[in-house]
C-alpha cells in the first residue's frame, strides 16, 4: 500500500510541476525569469514566477517555448551564479542579445527589487518581495 500512495503522490507532483511549468512558459512574452538549476533545488524554493530550466538543457527547452525570440530579455540565476554564467553563455553565443546573469538566488532576489523599485535602468515588470519565494510545504 505504501508503494501505491508513494507512486500517487510522485505523479501528483510531476502533474502540479508540469502544469507550473507551463502556466509560466504562458506568461512568457518580453522576458523570462528562468531559474537554471535543477528541478530539485528549484522544488525547495525558488523566486515566484520563475521557469526551471536546468543549465544544461537550456539551449534546447528555451527554443522550444512558444513566444521566446532572441531579442526576448532572458534573466537567468541559480544557487551561486556559476550555472547561470554558463546558461548565460550558451544563450548568447547562440544568438539571444538580450541574456543576463542575475547570479544567485540571493542576489537575485537583491538586483531584481532595486530594478523594480527605480534604482536601476533595467525596467523589469513585477516586483519581487520575499513572499515570491516558494518554498516546500512542512
Amino acid at each position: 500500500m505504501r508503494v501505491q500512495e508513494t507512486s500517487a503522490t510522485t505523479a501528483s507532483n510531476s502533474q502540479q510541476e508540469h502544469e507550473e511549468r507551463t502556466e509560466a512558459k504562458d506568461k512568457i512574452s518580453e522576458e523570462a525569469l528562468i531559474d537554471v538549476r535543477s528541478a530539485e533545488e528549484h522544488a525547495q524554493g525558488a523566486i515566484k514566477g520563475s521557469l526551471n530550466i536546468p543549465y544544461d538543457h537550456i539551449l534546447t527547452e528555451i527554443t522550444s517555448i512558444p513566444g521566446i525570440a532572441k531579442s526576448t530579455r532572458i534573466l537567468l540565476y541559480c544557487r551561486s551564479g556559476r550555472r547561470s554564467g554558463i546558461a548565460a553563455d550558451v544563450l548568447g553565443q547562440a544568438g539571444f542579445v538580450d541574456v543576463s546573469n542575475l547570479g544567485s538566488i540571493d542576489v537575485a532576489i537583491v538586483a531584481l527589487q532595486k530594478i523594480r523599485h527605480g534604482q536601476s535602468g533595467s525596467g523589469l515588470n513585477t516586483v519581487v518581495q520575499e513572499s515570491d519565494i516558494t518554498t516546500p510545504p512542512g
